[in-house]
């Protein structure tokens, strides 16, 4: 079972990392508040595409090829993390 300090540490640590903005919606915030809608909406565009290769990896199942390949590497050198 795990201890109760344990648990409310994971639980706030968990909320501050939801709760906290990642450094693309900062930019994106920031580009909007310094210069404009226009700014803003291209920013988000710029961020999208930006991200586009890592979604369709994923969805493509590269993401899976490579979750495989790190479990044979790890299995290989023998760790027992």
């Amino acid at each position: 079972m795990v201890s109760t300090d344990r648990l409310l540490a994971f639980a706030t640590m968990s909320f501050l990392l939801i709760i906290v903005p990642g450094p693309s919606v900062l930019f994106v915030i920031g580009r909007a508040l310094a210069q404009g809608r226009r700014a803003g909406v291209a920013a988000t565009a710029r961020e999208w595409f930006a991200r586009s290769p890592q979604r369709l990896s994923l969805v493509g199942g590269v993401g899976g090829l490579a979750m495989i390949g790190l479990g044979v590497t790890v299995a290989s050198t023998g760790r027992k993390d």
